[in-house]
């Protein structure tokens, strides 16, 4: 049985409700976790993302460092296409 480090992970929590990011960050806390960060959207937090990450959505939003950004709703390029 494996067990896990809590203190040498580095948590990201990200949800629209600060209520439910600080219930989070406690139950976090509790588990030992010393390096958590916060974001209300993933928007806000990819300007700080480094090098090479990536946030994805549970609804499949994409955002990269390096500012390149996808909406899952956006319409699709062989959509497009097709509408033309």
């Amino acid at each position: 049985m494996h067990s896990i480090d809590f203190g040498a992970l580095h948590i990201l929590i990200v949800d629209d409700a600060q209520a439910t990011r600080r219930i989070v960050r406690n139950m976090l806390q509790g588990f030992g976790t010393r390096h958590i960060d916060e974001a209300a959207d993933g928007e806000r937090l990819s300007k700080r993302l480094p090098q090479g990450a990536r946030i994805v959505s549970k609804t499949g939003d994409l955002w990269r460092w390096d500012g390149f950004t996808a909406r899952a709703n956006a319409p699709k390029p062989a959509a497009i296409r097709l509408a033309q």
